[in-house]
């Protein structure tokens, strides 16, 4: 467990390149389970929209809304190959100009593969820095 939790390369499930409690043993063919990432995306930008369609709303009496509200969620660089990051940032977020902050940790290393394996042109930043934010 040690070994797994530091990602160690003599981890015996997986040789440190999956994430800890990802049980699996290779001799016995178990396979470490396969866990969904980008899902925080959407839900995300869905908070952000429904602010806006909150805010929209005249007939209300209380609206718990200052107008400053900011969204925040994280993410790594491997997690951006995701049609969900796609979906969520790269189109609703700067579609509808949602006030989303999306911060990704770009380490180089995607999970279990070099961000070049992952990501067209090894770079996230470079992908995206043309695209139309608001």
């Amino acid at each position: 467990m040690l070994l797994a939790a530091v990602g160690a390369a003599d981890d015996p499930n997986s040789g440190g390149r999956q994430m800890p409690s990802h049980w699996g043993h290779k001799q016995s063919e178990h396979r470490q389970p396969i866990e969904p990432t980008g899902t925080q995306f959407l839900q995300a930008v869905g908070c952000a929209e429904a602010w806006l369609r909150y805010s929209r709303i005249d007939n209300l009496k209380d609206k718990p809304i200052h107008g400053d509200e900011v969204v925040y969620v994280s993410a790594g660089d491997g997690t951006t190959s995701e049609g969900e990051w796609w979906e969520a940032m790269m189109n609703s977020a700067s579609n509808l100009k949602l006030p989303v902050l999306f911060l990704i940790e770009d380490n180089k290393y995607a999970i279990s593969v070099p961000i070049e394996v992952q990501t067209a042109g090894g770079s996230v930043s470079k992908l995206v820095a043309n695209f139309p934010i608001c």
